[in-house]
């Protein structure tokens, strides 16, 4: 029985995102890159849209990853270089997904725009509050809603900011993370991601850091996010 179910696409795929989501909370990164890489594209071209976008945003994560730990994920040598505007146009059923999958969408390209952007334009921070404020409001999504106002924090305030956040780390840290909704949320746990963005990190080179002033408008796919 096992076997047959296994010979399904959608299933044999449900148990692979399963195997990639537990190796990101292994911080075994590497070995989730090649998870990912060793799916053919025509039976990752069959499945649902939904599915395919949720490896889509394993890849944004390892991205970021490749940038911010040591050693890093191996790149795909045979993708095309990253791209963030590029990456945000590919989304159609995550945006839809407002309080979850549409989520990663956000923390990426944040993430990105604070570390220097690595092709494309950074999100508005007001247009991040109205999201905030607007569909992050059930209480399944307030360890999501503090972490994005931490990260807001954080990008606005630049380097000189060093503990800004951690307020809402206080709070976030006393609630429980929500198993219920996976992998729809914290591929990668929200305290890991927020150390990995250390203070000294930011001084390397100012000139990455976006302050609210250079924040350049929203692109059409960063707007569809929100």
């Amino acid at each position: 029985m096992e076997a047959l179910m296994l010979g399904n696409p959608t299933t044999r795929d449900q148990v692979r995102q399963l195997r990639i989501f537990n190796e990101f909370h292994a911080q075994r990164y590497t070995e989730a890159g090649k998870l990912l890489a060793e799916i053919p594209e025509s039976e990752l071209l069959a499945l649902p849209p939904r599915a395919r976008e949720r490896h889509d945003i394993f890849r944004g994560y390892l991205q970021l990853l490749s940038r911010l730990v040591s050693p890093a994920p191996a790149p795909d040598t045979g993708a095309p270089a990253f791209r963030m505007a590029k990456f945000l146009n590919t989304f159609t059923e995550a945006n839809k997904d407002k309080a979850h999958l549409n989520v990663h969408l956000i923390i990426i390209s944040l993430v990105d725009a604070y570390l220097g952007s690595s092709g494309g334009h950074a999100l508005s921070p007001e247009a991040i509050e109205r999201y905030v404020y607007r569909y992050l409001r059930e209480d399944d999504s307030q360890r999501t809603k503090l972490f994005l106002k931490a990260l807001l924090n954080l990008y606005r305030q630049g380097p000189e900011s060093g503990s800004s956040g951690d307020k809402y780390f206080r709070e976030l840290r006393l609630l429980p993370v929500n198993t219920f909704r996976f992998p729809d949320t914290e591929i990668i746990p929200y305290e890991r991601l927020w150390k990995l963005l250390p203070p000294a990190l930011h001084w390397i080179d100012q000139r990455s850091v976006v302050h609210p002033s250079t924040v350049p408008p929203l692109p059409t796919g960063v707007q569809r996010c929100l």
